[in-house]
């Protein structure tokens, strides 16, 4: 019979145990409880800092930014829901995914001065949908949507806001 070296056996021994523990890991649920941190950092490959996420003044205002730059999403968790408001490289505006105060969900997107560029949500009254579209002063030059009868409506306005030509789907 041959010698058995001790050592060769307890390495196979503990390969076979972390080999049973591994294979138990991942045949478990992928839920890893609560986690807590004061904030993600995201890196490259080379390790360089490419994005950061933050809570800000401890609420529930998260930040995700680039490194030495403005932040660039804010995600709100308000009593409403959550919202997404994205910024520009100078910190302003650039859009907002939200509630409103009816509950009702809707989109909003700025031009790089902040100025209004479009509306996309629900109308208070009715619940309807409606698209807004605004010029670069912030004022509204076009509207799709749908009137108080439930039909289709379509408005375009000058420079200055006034109506210049109204369509409606009713026949």
């Amino acid at each position: 019979m041959k010698n058995i070296d001790i050592k060769s056996v307890i390495i196979g021994v503990l390969g076979t145990a972390l080999l049973f523990v591994s294979i138990d890991f991942i045949n478990q649920s992928k839920n890893l409880g609560d986690i807590t941190v004061n904030s993600i950092t995201v890196v490259d490959e080379s390790g360089e800092t490419v994005g950061l996420l933050k809570s800000i003044q401890n609420s529930g205002i998260f930040s995700l930014s680039k490194a030495g730059k403005p932040p660039t999403v804010l995600l709100i968790c308000e009593d409403l829901g959550g919202t997404i408001n994205t910024l520009n490289s100078d910190g302003k505006k650039t859009s907002y995914l939200g509630s409103a105060e009816s509950g009702d969900g809707y989109l909003r997107t700025y031009n790089s001065d902040g100025n209004l560029t479009s509306y996309l949500g629900t109308e208070a009254e009715g619940g309807s949908g409606f698209l807004t579209t605004y010029n670069s002063a912030g004022l509204k030059t076009g509207y799709f949507g749908t009137n108080k009868d439930n039909d289709g409506v379509a408005v375009l306005f000058d420079r200055y806001g006034d109506i210049g030509w109204v369509a409606e789907g009713k026949q």
